[in-house]
């Protein structure tokens, strides 16, 4: 609106001059009709035309606009042939969403970051230091594991053993194969009671206060652990169709297994977080078995596999380096390995099961190879035990070995790892005792609950 009055009042202003008429003077100044003359009321317009109030110039009379009409109570009325300013319309519209809009946000909580001047932060003469910030991109996050080992440190050697806990499988008064513990020493003999009618399979934690076990599920067997200190059991997903031979890595964070997920097929060996996130494969070699692992110490695992051909090929006991990915045969040429091999921390001796021949019949006998030392030496053997000796452990520092000799009476017996002998017997209950597995830590350390 205030845009059409100010251009009337520049038309009207305009036209006067050629008119040659002043404001508000006498009509005796010449005027004729239809040339928008100026004038202070009707009276000054010729006949026909009436004064606008708006301009003070005079326009043909128009529908009941009078002569008489006083210039006040025409402006309070609108024009009725007065067109809004379109412009004018949408700055009030929008003026009209702002004022909502803020009044919204006024209305919630808002967070208001205050950003302190940069000048106050680092200033030259008032210019913003714009020197580029130095960030170190290749320091990973402090809290994030690594995806591989990244140190080859073994860690420090196992205290001496003694006389530790002796984990072992053997069948209670139902005839059910049962986990049992009992010092070197011969005492403190138990069941370990985790509410499970079957257990296979001990294995101990490297802080030697956690057990690991075999036991039967639904469709598949199931791997589980328990607390010795509390008594304390949880079930640990495997997602595999069947597994042997459970063995902790270094730092108790997971236990490698020789499994298959699919029943029927070779073995491998499969890596299962105690998070119970399920089993990894460490091996997966078409036409090869891989079995019984042990892990020797940080980033050092020995287990069994043989030549393409199934079952009836050859085994021999490997060390897998795992920081390096190589792999190292232990055994000496020509022995086909049976059973479990077992190796001490400081990979100083391997022990492990022989398939022999006597007589005809197929035999076994218990072999200690002594590792060398240099690169260029040579491993020693030592047959020990008879063709009924099996099931042979080395204890983590290499002093002892712990068997199951399977003649009458069937017992578990301690034997000397450096000269062979046998030092005595562990158990007396002649209950078909197999599988022991030694605790890496002194007995006098753990309370059993």
């Amino acid at each position: 609106m205030a845009s059409h009055r100010l251009k009337a009042l520049m038309v009207a202003a305009t036209l006067v001059a050629a008119c040659g008429g002043d404001k508000g003077g006498p009509k005796d100044d010449e005027c004729e009709a239809g040339t928008l003359c100026e004038c202070a009321d009707s009276t000054d317009c010729p006949t026909g035309e009436t004064c606008d109030p708006f301009g003070n110039v005079c326009r043909p009379a128009e529908g009941d606009v009078s002569p008489d009409v006083d210039a006040s109570d025409v402006q309070d009325e609108p024009d009725v042939t007065d067109e809004p300013d379109v412009e004018d319309v949408q700055d009030e519209e929008v003026a009209d969403v702002v004022d909502e809009e803020v009044a919204d946000v006024v209305d919630e909580e808002i967070d208001v970051e205050v950003v302190t001047d940069p000048c106050e932060l680092d200033c030259d003469g008032g210019d913003i230091d714009t020197d580029p910030i130095d960030i170190d991109v290749d320091d990973p996050d402090e809290t994030e594991e690594p995806d591989v080992p990244i140190t080859d440190d073994p860690g420090p050697p196992p205290t001496p053993q003694v006389n530790p806990w002796i984990a072992y499988v053997a069948p209670d008064d139902l005839g059910l194969d049962r986990i049992y513990l009992i010092r070197t020493d011969g005492t403190g003999g138990r069941i370990l009671d985790t509410g499970d009618l079957i257990q296979t399979d001990p294995a101990w934690s490297w802080d030697g206060t956690q057990l690991a076990y075999r036991t039967v599920g639904p469709t598949a067997p199931v791997l589980k652990v328990v607390d010795v200190t509390t008594g304390d059991v949880r079930t640990i997903t495997t997602n595999l169709g069947r597994f042997t031979s459970p063995s902790w890595t270094p730092g108790d964070a997971s236990i490698v297994v020789e499994g298959a997920v699919v029943p029927t097929d070779f073995s491998d060996l499969f890596e299962v977080p105690l998070a119970g996130t399920g089993a990894v494969a460490l091996t997966s070699t078409p036409g090869w078995s891989e079995a019984t692992p042990r892990w020797s110490r940080l980033n050092r695992l020995v287990y069994q596999t043989n030549e393409p051909g199934g079952t009836d090929a050859p085994f021999r006991v490997v060390l897998w380096n795992r920081f390096t990915d190589e792999t190292t045969t232990l055994s000496l040429d020509g022995h086909r390995v049976l059973g479990r091999p077992s190796v001490d921390w400081a990979l100083s001796r391997v022990v492990y099961q022989r398939r022999v021949d006597v007589g005809g019949e197929p035999a076994s006998e218990l072999h200690i190879v002594t590792l060398p030392t240099e690169p260029e030496g040579l491993p020693t053997d030592l047959v020990v035990g008879d063709t009924n000796s099996q099931d042979a452990q080395l204890s983590t520092d290499g002093a002892f070995i712990v068997y199951a000799q399977r003649d009458v009476p069937v017992n578990l017996y301690i034997l000397d790892a450096a000269s062979g002998d046998q030092v005595g017997a562990v158990t007396s209950d002649a209950r078909a005792e197999q599988t022991p597995a030694i605790s890496p830590v002194e007995s006098s350390e753990i309370e059993l609950w």
